[in-house]
């Protein structure tokens, strides 16, 4: 795997979506960080908020998951869900926990991602679905 090293100390982009690799000026490679990037964009689409503030250890989220806790990561975030724990799909949370993984060579390539059985649930909002929430979402900021 071919990784990559920043050129300069000043980098685009949100640092909440950024891979801990990034964060700390090491070598990275570009999918897996893309993978990282990815999971924290599907977390929020399906919470509705971000899993952490930035892939640091400085944040109790994140650290859940440097520290390989994942089962209190899950359980942190499920304490505000309408349900609880029952608010997060069993394979959503597998999925989401190897996409965040802390370490770079643990984490899926896209068809691995694509092929998860949370992504083959044919559960997902279609095209006109989407539209229909962004636009919603839309009008409410909008007034």
């Amino acid at each position: 795997m071919t990784t990559t090293k920043l050129i300069t100390d000043s980098y685009k982009g949100t640092e909440g979506y950024m891979c801990p690799e990034i964060l700390g000026g090491d070598d990275y490679h570009p999918m897996k960080a893309d993978i990282f990037s990815a999971g924290v964009i599907i977390f929020i689409m399906y919470c509705r908020n971000p899993p952490f503030t930035k892939a640091v250890r400085t944040d109790p989220y994140y650290k859940l998951i440097m520290g390989n806790r994942m089962d209190l990561f899950w359980k942190w975030h499920a304490r505000n869900k309408e349900g609880g724990m029952k608010f997060f799909d069993p394979r959503f949370m597998e999925l989401i926990s190897s996409m965040l993984s802390h370490n770079q060579e643990f984490r899926p390539t896209p068809d691995e991602v694509m092929s998860h059985p949370w992504m083959q649930d044919g559960d997902l909002p279609g095209n006109d679905d989407l539209m229909k929430e962004f636009n919603e979402r839309k009008n409410l900021i909008q007034g």
